[in-house]
């Protein structure tokens, strides 16, 4: 020790070997940092984006019809489901055919079925929530119909996860069981929907 001799004078000249501007500049990165955090959440909380345009941790429970426009003609249940381009999607369990009218001006007024299923799609919390021109969507039906439906997702998302619809409009008179088929890439998905009823004409 007394070869080296007085330590803290040693400390003192290891301490000029080393820029003070290292440290200095650490805490600037820092401050700038949580400056930026803190606007994120500042405009996310203006705007509604963000976290704060999440409704909660997982997607709310769907209830027919969608968006409370229609009237619930016949109940059905869904079944299926699976792995899509990395989300998972699985029916609510429930479906149902609902009678939905449409105005015009003049007083026109237009009446059309559609069968509605609410489908829940599940994903980490670190993926944007699938949107609806990410799949596409086509069905069958036990009388040999066949067609195009839509699926689109809902505007409130949860963290991990979302709820998305498939919709089927003017489904064929007489049919009861229903085959959609999800499809993104080189993936399929299943839902099969079975009515308590045929669907009625209209």
């Amino acid at each position: 020790m007394e070869a080296m001799g007085d330590p803290y004078e040693l400390g003192h000249q290891l301490d000029r070997c080393h820029s003070p501007l290292v440290p200095r500049l650490s805490r600037v990165f820092a401050l700038l940092a949580l400056a930026a955090l803190l606007l994120s959440l500042i405009i996310g909380f203006r705007n509604h984006t963000g976290l704060f345009a999440l409704t909660g941790l997982f997607p709310q429970a769907a209830t027919l019809p969608y968006d409370g426009d229609g009237t619930l003609e016949i109940s059905g249940a869904a079944t299926g489901g699976g792995k899509l381009a990395g989300y998972t999607l699985t029916p609510s369990g429930q479906a149902g055919l609902v009678l939905v009218s449409w105005e015009y001006p003049e007083g026109v007024q237009e009446w059309e079925y559609q069968l509605q299923c609410p489908v829940t799609i599940h994903n980490q919390p670190w993926r944007l929530p699938i949107i609806g021109d990410q799949a596409d969507a086509a069905w069958t039906d036990n009388t040999g119909g066949s067609g195009d439906a839509s699926f689109s997702s809902h505007d409130e998302d949860a963290l991990f996860g979302s709820t998305a619809w498939l919709c089927i409009v003017d489904p064929t008179p007489g049919a009861r069981q229903f085959t959609v088929t999800l499809s993104s890439t080189e993936e399929t998905v299943t839902i099969y929907i079975t009515l308590q009823e045929e669907v009625p004409p209209l």
